[in-house]
């Protein structure tokens, strides 16, 4: 289906918090529900809309943690209503070709929402017409707690000690990072397990890419690897792929990859994965990936990837997506 050239002055990306839909149902004398399901059908119609006016991304916050907060009756017609809508528009979504995701936690939904959204982005993962966000159970300090995100320390941070009570993973991207076990130059990868503690600074500055509240409360392995211990070799079964391995265990693969120049990577991810981009880039699924850019792919992905004229250089995690997570204590 074609999509109209977009407009040099209209925005890419497009996100909508859903809010209000109940205060307009009483204020004419309806149920708050009836006001959600408007609020559904709007959603249609401007998921419709958005290729035509050349919006490429759409993000729309339906249920943040602070709407567990409302009635029963409330919470549990908002639920029924994500599953129907799943459920009628998934065919819709393939036919009119765009992609679903979902963010947000989803370890407090029932398992048959959590199953539709899996199959939802899956069904659509080829899709590249339009890009549909949909956050359900975001925001507050659970999300604060368990993050993945690019830290940046100004040269001469120094933080007191803490401990990681969900653990702590990072890649140092550029600069050093310190603490008291030693200084960790970029390309250092470190895994500090759920319990353990230290106190984070860095003289001259640094970046690190970061994952917090993301392991198994029994999890104590720790792990230093350091960019002189790196040793790349070749991928079976996947021409033009070097990997050198960070850490494997029963429930996750991390590693960096060299991608070729060119080089076509597709891989079935039972237990999906998470890639960063650490040098040069890559295409998927139409969107264009460079440095520090992440995809994250649910479970039963496939990864249909082609590296650029540079070629890429990945940090890849695996396996860990199969699982629900856990939230962090209050």
């Amino acid at each position: 289906m074609a999509t109209k050239p977009r407009s040099e002055a209209g925005p890419r990306h497009v996100a909508i918090i859903m809010d209000g839909n109940g205060r307009w149902a009483q204020s004419r004398g309806r149920p708050r529900l009836f006001g959600h399901h408007a609020g559904a059908r709007r959603v249609r119609e401007i998921v419709a809309a958005c290729p035509d006016l050349g919006v490429e991304y759409l993000t729309i916050f339906a249920f943040s943690t602070e709407n567990w907060k409302r009635t029963q009756t409330e919470v549990a017609g908002l639920m029924s209503l994500f599953r129907r809508y799943i459920i009628k528009e998934m065919q819709e979504f393939v036919r009119e070709d765009v992609r679903v995701r979902f963010i947000g936690d989803r370890y407090r939904l029932e398992p048959g929402l959590r199953k539709l959204m899996e199959e939802a982005e899956q069904m659509t993962a080829h899709c590249t017409r339009l890009n549909l966000t949909i956050a359900i159970n975001y925001g507050g300090r659970d999300e604060v707690a368990r993050a993945t995100t690019i830290v940046r320390f100004a040269p001469g941070s120094a933080f007191a000690a803490h401990t990681h009570g969900g653990g702590e993973e990072f890649l140092v991207l550029e600069g050093v990072f310190q603490d008291e076990s030693g200084d960790f130059p970029a390309g250092t990868y470190v895994r500090n397990p759920p319990t353990s503690r230290h106190t984070p600074a860095s003289a001259p500055g640094c970046t690190i890419f970061v994952k917090l509240w993301q392991m198994s409360p029994d999890d104590r392995a720790e792990v230093r690897v350091p960019p002189a211990k790196r040793k790349f070799a070749p991928a079976e079964g996947r021409p033009g792929v070097e990997v050198a391995p960070l850490h494997s265990d029963a429930r996750e693969d991390v590693r960096l990859e060299r991608w070729a120049p060119g080089a076509k990577v597709t891989q079935v991810l039972p237990g999906g994965a998470e890639i960063l981009v650490l040098e040069g880039g890559f295409a998927e699924s139409a969107e264009q990936f460079e440095p520090q850019a992440w995809l994250r792919l649910p479970k039963g992905a496939r990864l249909e990837a082609q590296a650029g004229p540079q070629g890429a250089l990945v940090w890849v995690k695996t396996g860990h997506l199969s699982e629900e997570p856990r939230p962090p204590a209050a």
